[in-house]
């Protein structure tokens, strides 16, 4: 229930939509005589696809969730494994008819590892994911990660796929049940920056501690950009506001430990 209530959520909280509802009630309102309140949605339609597109609105959202985590420094590490979170390639029919590995705008998440992979050629690779679709078909996440991993020649004995996952609390959950962690082991955990605060807070929560190591950002270091550019604007902002919504949703149900997660200090100085 709560990952159907979450996509509900999401559909109707979308940038796009809301500006969709707004010039469809003008249009109704019109219909109806209210020509004020016509004008109104109207108006609030096109600030809000200015707010979107133009203004530094949807990088002064997103940039506190990429920052909170900074990159570790790889080199001081000796990592037993990297925690791989789905969310980076293409399911469905397409992947499916068409045998291939597809991989959407979070590709450096699955690129990353297998450079961390030809790094360190003892470390493990978990993958987790399912699918986070209502109406999943084709291929899963992990079917189509163990296809991007084979065709980049990585030794099938080193990577475990997590295949039950919807959500973030099950991908570390379900790790967690997979790989059964062990005291003095080194994980790394690799997802979109934006995205670490509330998977690390899931770790937390779990007392399994990780290194986050955070890739596809979205927002530059300094100011936020005047963009002009409504589908970039609108894609970042959706992805903001869906962290916050997430990372308030998971800390009133018990699945983080702290509102907006914290790194936690390591004790090797």
């Amino acid at each position: 229930m709560f990952f159907v209530l979450s996509k509900v959520f999401e559909f109707i909280a979308h940038p796009l939509h809301i500006v969709l509802a707004l010039l469809l009630g003008s249009l109704i309102a019109g219909w109806c005589g209210a020509g004020r309140l016509r004008s109104a949605g109207i108006i609030a339609a096109v600030v809000l696809l200015l707010l979107i597109g133009a203004s530094p609105v949807s990088d002064a959202v997103m940039r506190p969730l990429e920052d909170r985590f900074a990159p570790p420094m790889i080199e001081t590490l000796n990592p037993t494994g990297v925690i791989v979170l789905g969310g980076a390639v293409e399911t469905g029919v397409v992947a499916e008819t068409r045998d291939t590995a597809p991989l959407n705008d979070r590709a450096e998440r699955m690129t990353k590892s297998v450079e961390l992979a030809h790094r360190f050629p003892d470390m493990q690779i978990v993958f987790s994911g399912f699918s986070n679709s209502l109406a999943p078909e084709g291929p899963s996440e992990a079917d189509i990660a163990q296809r991007f991993f084979e065709a980049q020649g990585i030794d099938p004995k080193r990577i475990r796929y997590e295949r039950r996952a919807r959500n973030t609390f099950e991908n570390v959950l379900f790790s967690e049940a997979l790989v059964q962690p062990a005291a003095g082991e080194t994980w790394l955990l690799l997802t979109s920056a934006f995205h670490l605060p509330r998977s690390v807070g899931v770790f937390q929560a779990l007392g399994w501690p990780v290194v986050p190591l955070p890739v596809d950002y979205r927002t530059p270091i300094g100011e936020s950009r005047f963009s002009f550019d409504i589908g970039e604007g609108n894609e970042n902002l959706d992805l903001a506001l869906h962290e916050w919504v997430g990372l308030l949703a998971y800390d009133l149900t018990g699945k983080t430990l702290q509102l907006f997660p914290a790194p936690e200090p390591r004790g090797d100085g």
